[in-house]
């Protein structure tokens, strides 16, 4: 599918609006959302309100309102998509909501982006993603797996995940490794590493949770235009491919990573084709797919760490 530079535009616009509800929804005031259409309005009685009851600034109070119409566009949009997902052919009916919702939320995007970010120590305890976090489109075998287990152990198995995924969203590579955390995933039928073209297949996990996926390589190019995007740096690309735990699963971890690999090999051709989009330096045609990509993995982090409650972004 050849994508046009509009179309292009409007994914790169919704991924910076997804990246902004990522960071910022969290530090909003429950209950503010009733008063930022006045505070966008200028209405002085609204403004005062938000100051009085949630201890902000005046500046604050209008920066979570933008921040508010951001997400606010960005629920809507999503909604109308996923409307249109029952048929193809509704999504041409959306296209001017879609564009009305992504232009009234246009003046706020470079204002929030360039809002600085609050000093080290006035945020401890908050979390900073240090890295980007993608999923293969297979990923769902993994939530299917866990959920349907049907062991006693589903909830506990879905908390164990969903640090996991934190932590590796956060945390340094390095780090990991240094701490036994991280190892490279053995093919039971072959006995020997398995890899995705020259990227190793990892696991991560101590106990019986895993998290398996490769560490993407991305041309220097490529980086600089994801950071541009984002308006935010980040350390690796990883590209999560299968995620379980074994105990759930009532399987031993020889026949998990059996299992695993055997997902792997028939999904190659997918798996290699993400990997060489983040390896080059994007077209026209693979631009869109990979901010797409980056779009939906903000989307199902979010979803996989639910259960682990709210947490103040930065």
């Amino acid at each position: 599918m050849i994508y046009t530079e509009r179309m292009e535009l409007d994914q790169n616009t919704l991924t910076r609006m997804k990246l902004i509800k990522h960071r910022y929804e969290g530090r909003i005031p429950s209950g503010f959302r009733y008063y930022y259409g006045g505070v966008l309005d200028n209405n002085q009685g609204d403004i005062k309100t938000c100051m009085e009851s949630f201890s902000l600034t005046e500046e604050e109070v209008r920066r979570y309102a933008k921040i508010c119409k951001i997400i606010e566009a960005y629920n809507g949009i999503i909604d109308l998509i996923e409307m249109a997902k029952a048929d193809v052919k509704e999504i041409e009916g959306y296209k001017d909501f879609i564009a009305e919702l992504r232009d009234e939320s246009k003046p706020f995007l470079d204002e929030v982006d360039s809002f600085e970010k609050p000093n080290k120590e006035e945020t401890k305890g908050d979390i900073e993603s240090k890295n980007l976090i993608i999923y293969s489109g297979y990923i769902d075998d993994s939530q299917k797996r866990t959920v349907n287990a049907r062991s006693g152990r589903e909830e506990q198995a879905q908390r164990s995940i969903a640090n996991l995924i934190e932590q590796l969203n956060e945390s340094d590579y390095n780090k990991l490794r240094q701490n036994g955390d991280v190892n490279h995933i053995q093919d039971p039928a072959s006995k020997m590493g398995a890899y995705v073209g020259k990227n190793a297949f990892e696991r991560f996990g101590s106990g019986s949770t895993k998290i398996c996926y490769v560490r993407l390589s991305v041309s220097e190019k490529n980086r600089e235009e994801i950071k541009r995007t984002l308006n935010s740096d980040f350390d690796i690309l990883y590209l999560v491919l299968s995620y379980g735990d074994f105990k759930n699963e009532g399987c031993n971890l020889y026949q998990f990573f059996g299992r695993v690999c055997a997902d792997l090999k028939r999904n190659f051709e997918s798996v290699l084709e993400i990997v060489e989009i983040f390896k080059n330096d994007f077209t026209e045609e693979t631009r869109p797919i990979a901010m797409s990509l980056i779009n939906n993995g903000f989307r199902m982090t979010e979803e996989l760490t639910a259960c682990l409650g709210s947490k103040k972004m930065v």
